[in-house]
């Protein structure tokens, strides 16, 4: 994973984490299970996202990336029989 992907990742996991933070400071007890809840399924869905997103921008690389060139039979070499 690079370097622009893991620190996205670490901030996606901070915001997510202070979101938390303060809910259980400011919601009621009785309503903090739900409102918990509701930020752990936003994360999950930020997640995914940043992980399709790292998928598709590594697919990218590896298609754009040229192939190895093969060697070549050279005079000795009267290649396959």
């Amino acid at each position: 994973m690079s370097l622009e992907f893991q620190s996205e990742l670490a901030a996606l996991l901070a915001h997510y984490a202070a979101r938390m933070a303060a809910a259980r400071g400011s919601v009621s007890p009785r309503d903090l299970a739900a409102a918990l809840q509701a930020i752990a399924n936003e994360q999950a869905v930020a997640m995914r996202a940043l992980l399709d997103r790292w998928r598709t921008a590594e697919e990218r690389q590896r298609a754009e990336r040229p192939a190895r060139p093969t060697p070549k039979a050279g005079k000795d070499d009267p290649g396959p029989s």
